[in-house]
């Protein structure tokens, strides 16, 4: 049993002079490999083409109206983002919410499925419109809602959009998981009659949600997935399902 202790003493020993020499190198490295950038305002991961992912962003201000994804980081090129936390951090000087414009750059070609679900996020910041690099070739913006550069997958509403109703442009086929997720503006959403199929949790956490109008669907059925899809969707009232002559 000693001799076994020893050598494990010795392998945590070993592993903990590795970490603090990776740190000196890199100090701006956390523990989870989350890197702060030198401004620090970002947080980033490396990805193994030498690219980064954005996975945060620190407080903001409350003047700040327009948010411009940067293009690279510390002379590294984003090319992936998760908008799970920077569209819902909290602002610098309350915990009140306010609104503002999210601009996505060329250089993005992954925005990561939003998928942190749980919790109504009503006191957080709110991005009330996407733009995209007209140079992007994987995403565009229509009306401050981000798809792919075909227009066949909606890929992210943005949650403090100011319009009562949103109907699924023409060509949609998809929307993906999270999409809606915290949308607190838009109470009835109308889908399309080009729409197909809906990513697991598509509508979760859309929690003004009250009407769904589905008479145009004919894709895939619903019902199987309903418990994911409209997951704390707890004001959902009213399907319109039928075609009225």
């Amino acid at each position: 049993m000693k001799r076994i202790s020893l050598r494990v003493f010795v392998i945590l020993i070993f592993t903990m002079v590795l970490s603090m020499v990776f740190l000196a190198i890199n100090p701006n490295m956390t523990k989870a490999g989350t890197i702060i950038s030198t401004d620090e305002k970002w947080k980033y991961e490396k990805l193994e083409d030498n690219t980064i992912k954005i996975t945060d962003i620190d407080q903001m201000d409350r003047s700040q109206t327009l948010l411009e994804i940067p293009e690279q980081i510390d002379g590294l090129t984003v090319s992936s983002i998760d908008l799970s936390f920077i569209e819902f951090s909290y602002d610098k000087d309350s915990s009140s919410s306010f609104e503002y414009v999210m601009k996505i750059p060329k250089t993005i070609n992954n925005i990561e499925e939003d998928n942190a679900f749980g919790g109504n996020k009503i006191n957080f910041r709110r991005v009330i419109g996407f733009a995209v690099s007209e140079e992007n070739n994987t995403y565009k913006a229509v009306d401050g809602v981000i798809f792919s550069k075909d227009g066949k997958e909606l890929i992210k509403y943005p949650s403090g959009k100011i319009s009562q109703t949103y109907t699924i442009p023409e060509g949609v086929e998809k929307i993906r998981t999270g999409a809606f997720r915290n949308v607190c503006n838009t109470h009835t959403l109308i889908f399309s009659s080009t729409m197909k199929s809906l990513g697991s949790f598509a509508l979760a956490d859309y929690y003004c949600l009250t009407t769904l109008d589905i008479k145009n669907y004919n894709g895939e059925a619903i019902k199987a997935n309903a418990k994911n899809v409209f997951s704390n969707d707890t004001n959902l009232k009213e399907f319109i399902i039928y075609r009225y002559s």
